[in-house]
C-alpha cells in the first residue's frame, strides 16, 4: 500500500509525473485488487493516495477502497465464555466415554447468550472447520453467570459409557481426536477452512475467536503452548481448565490440567463464579458476597440442601467374575414427603482404609418423595446392564469393602473418617472399613451381592451395622 507521506511532497511534482506516465497507468491496480472498472483517474488517485487516503490495513476490492471491517458481533471477546473442558476420546473402542464433548463456562458476572456462536474443530495440523462436519452452530440459549454448558459431540463409540450428566446440546458433528487436536469457540463471522493449519495458522488474538484450546502435538495453541506440554493425550484423558474453569492466561498449557476420566458439567451443575463474577457457594458464616442466583431479598444463595436423603444400596462388584451386573452403583432414597434437589451435591468414595476422597461424582436432578435415584459407577466386562441410571459416574468401588458418602457439595472430603455438615449420609461396608456410622460397618458384600438398607431404604438408625443387610443387587432408579 502507498502512503501519501512517503513520496512526492509537492502537487507540481505529482502533476508532472502524471503527464509522463499518461495512459500507461490506465489499468494499473493496487496490489491485490482487480482492475475491472478501475479508471485512469482512479489509478492516479490510488497511486498518489489522492482522495482515498489509503493507509495500512485498508482493503481494496474491485478497485474500490474500503475501510477495514469492524466486528460488532462480540464486543466482549474472552470475557464471556471459555472452553472449560475438551474431551476427544469418545467415538472409539477405548475411551472413558462413548462421546466426545466440549464444556463451556460463562466466566462473566451476568447471563450470556450463545446465539451466533459456533464450535469449530481442527486436526493437529489442519484448518479449523475444514469440513461441514467440523462445524457446529450453537443454539440460542442463555447461560447464567458461573454456569457450565455441555455439548455432546461425535457419533457414539463402542468403548466407554454415556456422559455422566445429561448434555445441554447434542450433535454428531466434531469427531475430535483424543490424542492431538484443537477446538475453537468462534463467532458466526469466522469463516471455516481459512486458517489453523501449519502453513496458515489463525492469528491470535482474533476478534472472532472467543476461545481456543489445542492439545497434544496440535499447532495454533493459545500462548503457542498446547496442553500436556505438547505430548499426546490418551483416549481416557481430557483437558480440564484449572480453577473450576476460571483460569485464563491465554496459554493453553498453563491453563489446563490433563485429567484421566474427566467429569463434565452441565447447566444443572453448581455455578462457580470467577474473578469479577458470582462467587461459589457462600460459607456458613453468612458471607454477603453476591452469588449467581440471589434470592428476592438480595441475600446469598444458600448451599445445596439434600437433607433427609439416604444411601439405600451399595454394590461394588460390577463387571467382576460372576457379577450379575456390568457396573457398580450407589442407590439413593428419599424417605421424606417433599421432593429434594440433588444439584450441587456429590457421591464421594474412598477405599476401606484410605483417607483420599478424590473419587467424586457430581449430582444433578431431583429425587421425589418415596423415590429412588440410581448413580451408576465404574464396571467391567461381566454381567448385564443396570436399569437406566439417573447419573453416570466413573468410580471403581471395592467389591467387598469401601466407604461411600452422600455430600452436600462437590468439594472432596478429607481424612480417613470425615465428619461435619457437608456429609448427608455415609456408609462404610466390609470388615476392613475404618469409617462408618454407629457401632460398625455394613456387612461385606461380594461380586454377586450388595448392601441393602432395611425396609426398602426406610431404616435409618445411624448405625451401618444394623441398618444394612446382604441381598442380591436390585438397583432402582427414579422411574
Amino acid at each position: 500500500m502507498f502512503n501519501r507521506q512517503r513520496l512526492f511532497h509537492s502537487k507540481s511534482a505529482k502533476l508532472a509525473l502524471a503527464a509522463i506516465i499518461g495512459f500507461s497507468f490506465f489499468m494499473i491496480a493496487i496490489p491485490g485488487a482487480g482492475a475491472t472498472g478501475y479508471s485512469f483517474t482512479d489509478s492516479l488517485r490510488a497511486f498518489f493516495s489522492v482522495g482515498y487516503g489509503l493507509t495500512s490495513g485498508t482493503t481494496v476490492k474491485q478497485g474500490v477502497a474500503t475501510a477495514p471491517a469492524e466486528d460488532f458481533s462480540n464486543p466482549d471477546v474472552s470475557t464471556t465464555f471459555v472452553i472449560s473442558q475438551a474431551y476427544g476420546g469418545g467415538g472409539g473402542t477405548t475411551g472413558t466415554y462413548m462421546h466426545d464433548y466440549v464444556e463451556l463456562k460463562n466466566i462473566s458476572s451476568g447471563p450470556q447468550s450463545l446465539s451466533g456462536l459456533v464450535l469449530m474443530y481442527g486436526s493437529a495440523a489442519g484448518q479449523f472447520g475444514s469440513t461441514s462436519t467440523n462445524i457446529y452452530a450453537l443454539a440460542n440459549v442463555t447461560v447464567g453467570p458461573g454456569k457450565y454448558y455441555l455439548v455432546q459431540l461425535s457419533n457414539p463409540g463402542t468403548g466407554g459409557t454415556a456422559l455422566p450428566v445429561p448434555p445441554d446440546e447434542i450433535t454428531t458433528n466434531l469427531n475430535m481426536s483424543g490424542t492431538n487436536g484443537k477446538v475453537a469457540l468462534v463467532t458466526s463471522s469466522f469463516p471455516g477452512n481459512t486458517c489453523g493449519s501449519t502453513a496458515a495458522p489463525c492469528p491470535l488474538p482474533n476478534a472472532n475467536i472467543i476461545d481456543l484450546v489445542a492439545w497434544g502435538t496440535a499447532n495454533n495453541a493459545e500462548g503457542g503452548a498446547a496442553t500436556n506440554g505438547g505430548a499426546s493425550l490418551t483416549s481416557v484423558q481430557g483437558n480440564v481448565r484449572k480453577n473450576n474453569g476460571c483460569a485464563d492466561t491465554d496459554n493453553n498449557d498453563a491453563d489446563f490440567d490433563i485429567i484421566t476420566g474427566p467429569i463434565p458439567r452441565n447447566t444443572g451443575s453448581q455455578a462457580i463464579g470467577c474473578d469479577g463474577g458470582p462467587t461459589p457457594t457462600p460459607t456458613a458464616t453468612g458471607s454477603t458476597t453476591p452469588t449467581p442466583t440471589p434470592t428476592p431479598t438480595g441475600s446469598p444463595t444458600p448451599p445445596p440442601t439434600i437433607s433427609g436423603v439416604v444411601i439405600s444400596q451399595v454394590y461394588g462388584g460390577g463387571g467382576n467374575t460372576g457379577a450379575p451386573l456390568t457396573n457398580d452403583f450407589v442407590e439413593l432414597y428419599n424417605p421424606g414427603t417433599t421432593a429434594v434437589t440433588l444439584d450441587g451435591g456429590s457421591i464421594q468414595y474412598s477405599s476401606a482404609t484410605g483417607s483420599a476422597w478424590s473419587n467424586i461424582t457430581p449430582l444433578t436432578g431431583t429425587i421425589q418423595p418415596g423415590g429412588y435415584f440410581l448413580v451408576q459407577q465404574g464396571g467391567g466386562a461381566n454381567g448385564g446392564p443396570l436399569p437406566t441410571p439417573d447419573i453416570i459416574g466413573m468410580i471403581n468401588m471395592g467389591s467387598t469393602a469401601g466407604k461411600v458418602a452422600l455430600v452436600n457439595d462437590i468439594t472432596a472430603l478429607t481424612g480417613a473418617c470425615p465428619t461435619g455438615a457437608p456429609i448427608v449420609d455415609l456408609v462404610g461396608y466390609g470388615v476392613t472399613a475404618n469409617c462408618f456410622e454407629g457401632t460398625g460397618p455394613a456387612p461385606a458384600p461380594s461380586n454377586t451381592t450388595s448392601d441393602h438398607r432395611g425396609d426398602n431404604g426406610c431404616i435409618d438408625t445411624n448405625n451401618n451395622a444394623g441398618d444394612f443387610a446382604i441381598f442380591d443387587p436390585a438397583p432402582r432408579n427414579s422411574s
